[in-house]
C-alpha cells in the first residue's frame, strides 16, 4: 500500500523544486551583491535598472554543467528572492550575474 508520505530522511524529496523559467536574460546582466558573496548576500543591486533589492529568501547552490563539448563550463547558481522578484543568480570569478528571473 503506498500512500504520498514523504520520508524526511529521504534528501531528494527535501529539495524544493526549482521554479520553471520566466524570462532568461541573454547576455546575463551583471549584478552587485552586498556583502559580496553569493551566499552571504543581503542586498542585490541590478545595476540597469539602478534597483537595490533586500534579498528575503535564498535557496541553493544549483551546481550546472555543459558544453562539455566547446572546453565546457560549470558554474554555482543561487536562487534570490526579493519583494519583486525570484532573480536565478551565478557567479564568475569576482563578478555576479542575473541570468533569468524566476516564476
Amino acid at each position: 500500500n503506498h500512500d504520498n508520505t514523504h520520508d524526511a530522511n529521504n534528501e531528494d524529496e527535501m529539495l524544493a523544486p526549482t521554479p520553471p523559467i520566466l524570462s532568461l536574460l541573454s547576455p546575463p546582466i551583471e549584478v552587485q551583491l552586498r556583502p559580496a558573496n553569493i551566499r552571504r548576500a543581503r542586498w542585490i543591486r541590478i545595476v540597469e535598472e539602478n534597483a537595490n533589492r533586500k534579498i528575503l529568501r535564498r535557496q541553493g547552490p544549483f551546481s550546472i554543467e555543459g558544453e562539455w563539448w566547446n572546453s565546457g563550463f560549470s558554474r554555482d547558481y543561487m536562487l534570490l528572492v526579493t519583494a519583486e522578484d525570484h532573480c536565478w543568480v551565478f557567479a564568475e570569478g569576482q563578478s555576479f550575474y542575473l541570468h533569468a528571473y524566476l516564476d
